[in-house]
């Protein structure tokens, strides 16, 4: 199996704690680039197609090679 996708969704209590998830899946996505997806084809979606998105106590980590148009739908729905 290749860890080229992944998908995690996060809501905090208040509004302080969002840096703090933000700063565990930044580390994801570290780890995954560094060696951690193993396969070269996944190492390079987590290099470029890793996004982390923010709406309020809301926090996505999405990892694809269509993660632009999936943050902007995950905007779309605060708007």
């Amino acid at each position: 199996p290749k860890n080229d996708a992944e998908l995690v969704l996060v809501e905090v209590s208040s509004p302080g704690d969002v840096e703090a998830v933000k700063a565990i899946l930044r580390a994801r996505i570290n780890t995954m680039v560094s060696g951690g997806a193993w396969f070269p084809e996944a190492t390079q979606v987590w290099t470029d197609h890793a996004r982390i998105a923010v709406q309020g106590n809301y926090i996505m980590l999405v990892v694809h090679t269509q993660c632009d148009a999936v943050v902007n739908a995950f905007q779309s729905l605060f708007s």
